[in-house]
Formats: structure tokens, sequence, C-alpha cells
């Protein structure tokens, strides 16, 4: 641990003994800037190592189609498709269903229980 000098014990001090402390805290520094130089260094690879590992996992390379004849930009009709197959495999002419969705089966209730909302 290092001790705190107040202004009035270095004043008390003779000359040679303040250029020691002086000298001293200058090794320190120098201690400690090229620790956290190392420091920055090795995290400014581990950024660069991180990047790369992004790129590989997320990058054209993964996302290169191995089918070729999965559906691609192509035109359709004279209109450009961009991944879009239902659209370009449907028929647009035909008719809307009038149910899109399925009713539930309405349940009887048994006898003695209230009927249920």
């Amino acid at each position: 641990m290092t001790i705190k000098y107040t202004k009035e014990q270095l004043n008390k001090f003779d000359k040679d003994l303040l250029i020691e402390l002086f000298l001293g805290m200058q090794g320190q520094m120098e201690e400690l800037s090229r620790q956290t130089q190392a420091l920055n260094d090795r995290m400014q690879l581990m950024m660069e190592q991180m990047v790369l590992f992004q790129k590989n996992r997320f990058g054209r390379s993964s996302e290169k189609m191995a089918d070729s004849e999965q559906i691609r930009f192509m035109e359709v009709d004279g209109t450009i498709v961009f991944f879009n197959e239902a659209e370009a495999v449907c028929d647009l002419d035909a008719p809307e269903p009038d149910d899109l969705e399925l009713k539930a089966p309405k349940r009887k209730n048994s006898q003695g229980k209230k009927r249920l909302i």
C-alpha cells in the first residue's frame, strides 16, 4: 500500500529524497503504461477475431443456396419475383376461399353443469 504525503510533509523532505520519490513514480508510470498498452493490444486482437467469427457465421458463405433449383431472382410473366415462391407458383386468377379459418365444433354441455360461454 502506498503512503500518502501531505504538503507539509513534502516541504520538510530534503531534495534527494524528493528526487528518489519522483524517479520511483516515473518507473511505476512506465510499467502501468506498458500494461495498459498490452491490454489494449489483446482487446484489439479479440475484437478482430470476433468480427471474423461473425463474418464466418453470418457472412455470404453461409447464405449460399445448396439447391440450384430453388426460387431466386427470376422473371415470371414479365415481372421480377424476389425470393417469393408462393406468388411465383400460385394461380393469381383463382377465386379466394369464403372461409379461411376453421371453426371449432360446438360441444354439448353435460347435464347438471352450467353453460360456459
